[in-house]
């Protein structure tokens, strides 16, 4: 009789450890938001791309629109450094925050993701808002009428 247990038993559910699910879904979104544009990129090819189930997208990111909120949070996080622009000398954050946009406007990615349509632009504005805008006023000290 062969008591070994098999070597790869498979569990239901979620995948043990934390793999870099969300990651890799956001990895795979962006490039095809680059290479087919918004609409022409689909929930399913977004998910056939990073190997995943397309539910694990509607689960992290709720829908293709929150998809796209996180590809374009992901990218302008990292091109546009919120907390660079508010560090430092207040005197100078006209200046600081001119730069930051403009260098982020001038990102080749960004343009073309930004040029994908209504939806797009949706998601840029919300996240401008919620990013820049927000914290800017936080830190004048509420002193700016949105």
């Amino acid at each position: 009789m062969n008591n070994a247990a098999p070597a790869l038993a498979r569990t239901r559910g979620r995948p043990r450890g934390n793999p870099p699910t969300r990651a890799s879904i956001v990895s795979a979104a962006r490039a095809l938001f680059l290479e087919r544009g918004y609409r022409r990129t689909t929930v399913r090819a977004v998910a056939g791309a990073a190997g995943v189930d397309p539910a694990l997208i509607a689960y992290h990111f709720g829908s293709k629109k929150g998809l796209f909120a996180d590809v374009m949070q992901f990218h302008c996080a990292s091109a546009l450094a919120v907390d660079d622009v508010l560090g430092g000398d207040p005197a100078t954050l006209p200046d600081r925050l001119i730069d930051a946009v403009t260098d982020l406007w001038e990102n080749a990615d960004f343009l073309q993701l930004t040029t994908q349509g209504d939806e797009a632009a949706e998601v840029i504005r919300e996240y401008l808002e919620r990013e820049l805008l927000t914290r800017l006023v936080e830190f004048l000290g509420g002193l700016v009428a949105l």
